[in-house]
Order: structure tokens, then C-alpha cells, then sequence
């Protein structure tokens, strides 16, 4: 701890002792990536992320949805559960909620016309997924009377009711909670408990979705230099340390992810100014 105390390589520290368990969090100085640190967890983080670990190898599309996401909700200062944001673990039982949904119907539970038909327009690559991901947890998902819970097993995810809710989380927990995201790892824990900004997320979902759609809609119309950076339309990429070697880093990972969401067949490319 000494060399974060004194801020050798990390910046905007802040130490939360009034949670459920101590929180250090701080920015790396070279990466700006934000970093928590947590204390007397008990080995919960150890089960947290081997859940994790076998849901990224079962699942390809895992990866490139869940960091295209933490990016879009971070952008828009939706991904911080200390001002109201989702979590990153929240964001990933989602996910996978989402992926074991389409994997397991085989096909899109969406009759509505505004679901731009993505299966057939872009098969399952992600940016397909991505699009309906939007969709379903916009148009589909009642999150006043639904919850989701993923089990430990890998094919098992369930949506919970409100009174099936009561049941797991217990009545104080459910009247006092915005949106029900059980932890996969611990019986009795909503990760969505202080995801108070849940409709403000939901909006920005339904607004991706919208401007994805619309693009993809009207591709054909469209010039070959704005397809190539479809996927910037709701990410917004700066250049404000282009000439750092970090940021050249950055953007060529921006770029890999990128590739994951375009059809094979497709002509979209991903561009690095």
C-alpha cells in the first residue's frame, strides 16, 4: 500500500470504509484504467471470477459483448454501482442470462418490426447479438416484475418472477431494490441493488439500439467511408493520446474487438485514425 499512498502510479484515490466490505479505488496513471481494491471478502472474489473463467471459455461472444459494453456504459458515467450505475459483474450475469436465452430458443423471441430482423441480417456474429442485446433488455425485459438468475451450471438460467424474487432475496431486499440480478455465486445477493440509474440505462440501451438499427437499416444508402465505423456510432473513441505509444495500445485492442462484431461476408471495416 505504501507506493498507492503515495501515488507513484496511480491517481484519484478513494478508500470507501462505510460498504459492506472496505473498497480502495484509484486510476492507473500509465493505462487510466480504474481499478477497486477490496478487503475481508472471504474468498468470494476466488468464486466470483472461476464463475467467470468457465462462462468465457463456454462462451465465445462472452468476451467481445461484455467489453464493448462496460466501454459503452462507461462512456455515458452508467458503469460506477457507487453513483447509481450497473456493475461489471451485474453486466456479465446479464449476458449471460442473454446468451444462454438465444442459445437455448434458437431463435429471437422478438416478433416486433422494430427488431430489424437480426438473425437473418447478420447471422450471429455479435454485432447482431449486440444490436438485439439492446433490444431484449429495452422492449422484452420487465424489470420491475422480473429477475434474472444464472445458475453455477452452465445451461441453466432462469427469469424470476416477483414472487419467486421475494422467495430468493427475501422481502426487504426485493421492495428495496431497482432492478434483480442474483449472484450466481452467493445465495441471497442482488447485484443490481444499487443500479438506482436503471432506467436512465435502459434508455441508453434503447438509443443504441435505435442507432445501430437505423445505420444498418439503411446500409445500402449509406457511403463506404461512414460504414466503416458503424460500431463508432454509440462508442466514441478519442484522440487525445494518439501520439502516446499507450494509446496506439489502446486503439489496436479497440480494433481486435471491433473485428469480433462484423459479419464475415460484410464490407464494414473498423478504422484507426
Amino acid at each position: 500500500m505504501f507506493w498507492i499512498n503515495w501515488g507513484f502510479h496511480f491517481e484519484n484515490i478513494h478508500v470507501l470504509d462505510k460498504t459492506a466490505f472496505p473498497l480502495v479505488k484509484c486510476t492507473d496513471q500509465l493505462t487510466q484504467l480504474n481499478i477497486d481494491i477490496n478487503f475481508n471478502i472471504n474468498g468470494r472474489i476466488d468464486r466470483t471470477v472461476g464463475w467467470i473463467r468457465d462462462k468465457l471459455d463456454f462462451m465465445p461472444h462472452l468476451e467481445p459483448l461484455l467489453l464493448v459494453l462496460k466501454l459503452f456504459l462507461a462512456q455515458r458515467g452508467l458503469n460506477n454501482p457507487y453513483t447509481g450505475g450497473l456493475p461489471s459483474y451485474a453486466l456479465v450475469v446479464m449476458l449471460v442470462h442473454y446468451l444462454e436465452y438465444i442459445r437455448l430458443k434458437n431463435k429471437s423471441d422478438v416478433s416486433h418490426k422494430d427488431s430489424y430482423n437480426y438473425m437473418t441480417l447478420i447471422g450471429r456474429k455479435p454485432l447482431g447479438l449486440l444490436l438485439h442485446y439492446f433490444f431484449f433488455y429495452f422492449y422484452c425485459f420487465d424489470y420491475s416484475e422480473m429477475g434474472i438468475k444464472v445458475r453455477n451450471r452452465v445451461s441453466a438460467s432462469l427469469v424470476l418472477h416477483k414472487k419467486e424474487l421475494i422467495e430468493e432475496l427475501g422481502e426487504e431486499i426485493f421492495y428495496s431494490s431497482p432492478v434483480f440480478i442474483c449472484d450466481p455465486c452467493e445465495r441471497g445477493n442482488n447485484l443490481g441493488r444499487s443500479a438506482h440509474n436503471i432506467l436512465t440505462i435502459r434508455q441508453a440501451f434503447y438509443d443504441a439500439f435505435r442507432t445501430i438499427g437505423t445505420t444498418l437499416n439503411h446500409c445500402n444508402q449509406l457511403s463506404p467511408y461512414i460504414k466503416k465505423f458503424i460500431l463508432w456510432s454509440i462508442i466514441e473513441v478519442t484522440y487525445q493520446r494518439r501520439t502516446s505509444k499507450w494509446a496506439k495500445t489502446q486503439y489496436l485492442q479497440v480494433a481486435r474487438i471491433a473485428f469480433w462484431f462484423l459479419p464475415r461476408s460484410s464490407k464494414f471495416y473498423f478504422v484507426i485514425g
